[in-house]
């Protein structure tokens, strides 16, 4: 049996997972990523990024591909959150509250004070496999589907339901294994 040993194992290829990949694979540490299922998510649980995410998207060359996954969400005019419908409506620049408070509330507005980029929306099923790729296409070591590894040593052996396989497995992602 053969031992495989990465400095980091990366448990969940979801956003989370797949955006630390990324990050480590951009400061040249090498990782590898288990995810029980063989696809990324089909169901739209995040709605969009902050500034912040943005950025750091930004810094990895993925902006513009994530705003054009999130390109039929852009007309949504805001989040608002209030007890009321009616104390929403305060909120509105009619009703007195300046226009630099409201763009600070809102990260999908350009603030160009405070960065270069903007917040977007974008659901999770749109950037995911977006990230899935752009982790493929820079060498990335992906385990999915992979059951069974709970062990998080950071050697021993894969599970033999985490077979290395030359070929593509569903939707083109490979298979691993430790023999």
């Amino acid at each position: 049996m053969t031992t495989y040993s990465v400095p980091v194992i990366i448990v969940g290829g979801g956003l989370v997972g797949l955006s630390a990949a990324l990050f480590l694979n951009r400061q040249g540490i090498s990782y590898l990523l288990v995810e029980r299922h063989s696809r990324t998510s089909i169901h739209p649980r995040a709605r969009g990024f902050n500034l912040r995410t943005m950025e750091l998207y930004r810094n990895l060359g993925l902006e513009q591909a994530i705003r054009e996954a999130g390109a039929s969400l852009s007309k949504s005019k805001g989040m608002y959150t209030a007890e009321t419908l009616a104390a929403a409506e305060l909120d509105l620049p009619q009703n007195g509250v300046p226009e630099s408070t409201l763009r600070l509330m809102n990260p999908f507005v350009p603030n160009d004070d405070i960065s270069p980029t903007r917040g977007n929306r974008c659901t999770q099923d749109g950037v995911e496999p977006l990230l899935l790729q752009a982790a493929r296409d820079r060498g990335g070591d992906l385990a999915m589907p992979c059951e069974g590894w709970n062990s998080l040593n950071r050697q021993g052996p894969l599970p033999d339901r985490c077979r290395r396989s030359e070929k593509p497995g569903p939707a083109g992602l490979r298979h691993l294994h430790d023999g």
